[in-house]
C-alpha cells in the first residue's frame, strides 16, 4: 500500500511539474472551454516549437497530445491541409503539429481569422523555423529545403498560394 502510494505522489508531482514548465491538459466540452484554453494552446505551441526535437521527449508527445486535442475539437477554426505541406511529416511527424499549431496560432492572433492562405503560410515559417533549430538532429528533409530555398528567394507566399 505505501509503495502505491509513494508512486502515485511520485506520478501526480511529475504532473505538476510538467503542468508549471508547459500546458495541463483540458477537458473541451463547449466553444468557451475552447476560448478559456486559447493562452494554453497558444503556449504550448510555443514551447513545442523553441523545445529541440531529442530533448524533453515525454513531454514532446504530451504537448503533442494536447495541441492535437485542441486543434481537432476546436468548432471555429478550421484547418485546410494540402498535400504539399503534409509531406514533411513522413519522416518527422512532429513537424506537421509544428505546421497545424502555426496555422492555428495565426488564426487565433488574427481575430479568427479563416485566410487558409495566410494561415497556411505561417504553418510553413513555424516549420521553416523549427526545422532550423533541429537539422543537425533530423538530417536534410528535401521537402523542408524547398520550403526554405522559396524563402529565399521571396517567393514562399507565392508558392502557397500556388498550392491551394
Amino acid at each position: 500500500m505505501k509503495k502505491t502510494l509513494l508512486v502515485l505522489l511520485l506520478c501526480l508531482t511529475g504532473i505538476t511539474t510538467y503542468a508549471q514548465n508547459t500546458t495541463t491538459p483540458e477537458n473541451f466540452e463547449t466553444e468557451a472551454d475552447y476560448k478559456a484554453a486559447e493562452p494554453n494552446f497558444i503556449k504550448a505551441v510555443n514551447w513545442y516549437q523553441q523545445t529541440p526535437i531529442n530533448e524533453k521527449i515525454d513531454d514532446h508527445k504530451l504537448v503533442a497530445a494536447y495541441m492535437m486535442k485542441w486543434i481537432t475539437g476546436v468548432p471555429y477554426i478550421t484547418l485546410e491541409i494540402n498535400s504539399t505541406f503534409a509531406l514533411f511529416s513522413d519522416d518527422y511527424p512532429e513537424f506537421l503539429i509544428v505546421f497545424m499549431g502555426g496555422y492555428a496560432s495565426y488564426c487565433i492572433q488574427n481575430n479568427y481569422s479563416t485566410d487558409k492562405i495566410a494561415a497556411t503560410y505561417a504553418g510553413a515559417l513555424q516549420v521553416i523555423g523549427y526545422y532550423n533549430k533541429n537539422k543537425s538532429i533530423t538530417g536534410k528533409i528535401s521537402s523542408i529545403e524547398k520550403l526554405i530555398k522559396k524563402q529565399e528567394k521571396g517567393k514562399l507566399k507565392e508558392y502557397v498560394e500556388n498550392s491551394f
